[in-house]
């Protein structure tokens, strides 16, 4: 997000709040404007220019955006500003200082994201390393604080290795951990793509093994296949 479009925001979020009163220790829009021109010019400073602004959550906004402004070796500034905030903005805060440096140490700090925190980080992890063998992917969930045999862990874990797969090949859940997880992952990805070409009105009516959508002699896929075909492909 860039300054003007954090003053829009700001301006918007402002109206919408005060309606057609005007209360003296609000700071005016046009100040808010000045101050946010200043935090982008000026991220160090901040704390002191976001100090005056009121009401709460326009300040919030106006530190946010200053983390955000930030170079990614100035941690204790972004780490002090971030321990000013209350509330879900103070959890927004840790949760993207955790995003830049990828490290989930800043996720203990990101109430009440700090779950989904360690989540997003595996998952961006696992995106970026397709290729990554199931033993470093187990180690990497570790490392962000994530049970690789809950159920949150597995999901995620089975789903990225099962989206690899087009056409789905159920064997590669064979010798997984939790063969079964891995195959209802499998079973859930399947799905959604199945879904997505009938949103597109793609579905295709007759294909064969060449067909990313081919799911072969695994009959879990073809009662899926056929569940949406009856639905999309019958008179």
């Amino acid at each position: 997000m860039n300054p003007r479009e954090s003053v829009v925001w700001i301006n918007i979020s402002l109206v919408t709040s005060l309606g057609c009163t005007n209360t003296p220790s609000l700071t005016p829009l046009h100040q808010v404007s000045a101050v946010l021109e200043q935090v982008a010019q000026q991220p160090v400073q901040t704390k002191v220019l976001c100090a005056s602004i009121e009401p709460e959550h326009a300040k919030n906004e106006c530190v946010l955006m200053g983390v955000d402004k930030l170079s990614r070796d100035k941690v204790s500034i972004a780490t002090d500003l971030c321990s000013t905030l209350r509330g879900r903005a103070k959890g927004e805060c840790w949760f993207r200082l955790a995003e830049r440096h990828d490290s989930a140490d800043f996720c203990t700090e990101a109430i009440p994201f700090e779950f989904d925190c360690t989540m997003h980080l595996l998952s961006r992890w696992l995106f970026r390393h397709p290729d990554a063998e199931w033993t470093e992917m187990i180690e990497r969930a570790s490392i962000y604080g994530v049970d690789s045999t809950s159920k949150e862990g597995e999901t995620v874990l089975y789903r990225h290795i099962t989206s690899l797969e087009q056409p789905m090949q159920l064997q590669i859940c064979t010798g997984l951990p939790n063969p079964i997880a891995c195959e209802r992952a499998a079973q859930s990805i399947y799905r959604d793509r199945l879904r997505f070409v009938e949103n597109q009105g793609t579905f295709p009516c007759s294909i064969d093994d060449a067909h990313p959508l081919f799911h072969a002699n695994q009959s879990t896929l073809h009662l899926i296949y056929t569940e949406f075909y009856n639905a999309n492909c019958s008179d």
